[in-house]
């Protein structure tokens, strides 16, 4: 069974990991690391959500647990949504500006949080959809309404469009 979990997975984990760290050695340690850890984890496997959604957030885990040690930046989408600072005077840093961007959720409902956080940990759609049991048009519509919120904030602290 967990050969064929690898066969069937490894090459996703190493892409998604690759995607957070942009280091190919490192993506193939932690990929390895994921799967151990999987195999560790395997008896307290609830089913929740799909395997492939648990093994996901094993890998985000992982990967984020050695970016922290080694003090890395993980880019999250929000950064790509189109922001530059205005003047660099005020430009936050990245930690900063995502200690920001989370404390202006917390103004929003709980539903659009959790949405808002796992999209930044990297779930699609779809796996958020099936995690929080609404329909995936629902999931698309309150992530535009986040990005509309916060493009305001943004722009009210001096952000703007590129």
């Amino acid at each position: 069974m967990i050969e064929e979990l690898y066969e069937a997975y490894h090459k996703d984990v190493y892409i998604y990991i690759y995607s957070l760290c942009h280091d190919a050695s490192l993506s193939e340690d932690l990929t390895s690391e994921t799967f151990y850890q999987m195999i560790l984890s395997l008896p307290t496997f609830k089913g929740k959500a799909s395997l492939k959604t648990w093994l996901f957030s094993i890998a985000r885990h992982v990967t984020f647990k050695e970016l922290r040690k080694r003090k890395k930046e993980v880019h999250y989408d929000v950064m790509q949504d189109g922001f530059v600072v205005a003047d660099k005077d005020r430009q936050h840093d990245y930690e900063a500006l995502m200690e920001q961007l989370m404390e202006w959720m917390q103004a929003q409902p709980t539903r659009a949080r959790e949405i808002f956080k796992m999209k930044q940990e990297g779930y699609s759609y779809v796996e958020i959809a099936a995690f929080l049991q609404l329909n995936e048009n629902s999931v698309r519509v309150i992530d535009y309404r986040n990005r509309l919120y916060l493009r305001q904030k943004l722009s009210e602290e001096g952000y703007h469009e590129r």
